[in-house]
């Protein structure tokens, strides 16, 4: 009975239906499914076709990459322990950076819930009762978001997050949405997964994550221009951090930059450099902003969307995919 209790433990609520049911004994039909209960449980977690359908195996892999961050999250940016050995706290930054990515890359919604909470708790509130997910029917374009609501609703994950330090929101809005890198002569990315288009018969969730997203956007422009004011406000000061005020902070970009600064730059700014960028013979007319979302993303959601909106003075022309020329 202990030995059950304490397993009750470790798996807990979490993990709990993320595992194989245990084959029924004193049965031979169970013995012979066993081999294969083995097979689920051994298979990679990021592999698609290793439980029922997929969506179990999906579902765990972003269970698994999501824990794995918050705990290095605690360990490096709440508990500092990453400095006990100087020689590797770098290293354990830059992992941190590495493991929030990868999270996203298994569910990108998951993340936009984490950085835009109080926009997504109106439509999605952290308490709500959620039935078993295997037992919703769901269109394909719904599932991911769904297997998100799961993570924070359901297993009530958002907490978890949100309770590690007042922080968290924007080193996760700062890591992967503030920052973007793409190549030259490529139209950036949206930050962003796209959702389809609205169409008739659209799900509640599709619907109400839409409106979540729209009032996101409307938090994002509010925090970073809150953070530009309280920049802005300490510069003015000339107050400067007092010596290791913020150690062990991983502040870091992706490629361990500083982080750039958080001021919104004006049409005339986007312009300026623009026009610097088309000087150079080199560019072959082509135009690269690593961070445009962040410094001029009120303008436009992308930099070829602000240009066409200057017909007289810029001509965009359309290249192969999304590449193009101005």
């Amino acid at each position: 009975a202990k030995t059950e209790e304490a397993v009750e433990l470790v798996i807990g609520p979490l993990f709990k239906p993320l595992m194989p049911a245990a084959p029924a004994k004193k049965t031979s039909k169970a013995s012979a499914k066993a081999p294969k209960a083995a097979a689920v449980a051994k298979a990679p977690a990021g592999d698609a076709g290793a439980a029922a359908g997929g969506g179990e195996s999906r579902f765990a892999a972003a269970v698994g990459l999501y824990s794995r961050a918050v705990l290095k999250y605690i360990k490096v940016a709440v508990l500092g322990e990453h400095r006990t050995d100087p020689g590797n706290a770098a290293a354990e930054e830059v992992e941190l950076v590495r493991f929030l990515c990868e999270a996203r890359a298994q569910n990108p919604f998951i993340a936009e819930f984490l950085a835009f909470a109080p926009a997504f708790e109106k439509h999605f509130p952290s308490d709500a009762e959620l039935p078993p997910i295997e037992d919703t029917p769901l269109e394909a374009v719904e599932r991911p978001l769904r297997e998100a609501l799961e993570y924070i609703c359901r297993h009530r994950q958002l907490a978890v997050w949100m309770d590690t330090d007042e922080d968290i929101r924007k080193f996760v809005r700062e890591q992967l949405f503030d920052e973007e890198d793409e190549e030259p002569g490529a139209e950036e990315e949206p930050p962003m997964r796209p959702l389809p288009a609205a169409a008739a018969g659209d799900g509640q969730i599709l619907l109400r994550w839409r409106k979540a997203r729209e009032e996101a956007m409307e938090l994002w422009a509010e925090d970073l221009q809150a953070e530009a004011e309280e920049d802005a406000k300490g510069e003015g000061e000339g107050g400067e951090e007092e010596e290791g005020e913020g150690e062990g902070r991983a502040d870091r970009t992706r490629e361990g930059r500083s982080k750039p600064s958080r001021r919104r730059g004006t049409a005339e700014e986007a312009m300026l450099e623009i026009r610097k960028q088309l000087s150079i013979p080199e560019n072959n007319g082509r135009v690269w902003f690593t961070d445009w979302f962040r410094r001029f993303g009120h303008l436009g959601k992308t930099p070829r969307v602000f240009m066409e909106a200057y017909p007289d003075e810029l001509e965009v022309i359309p290249g192969e995919g999304s590449r193009f020329s101005v």
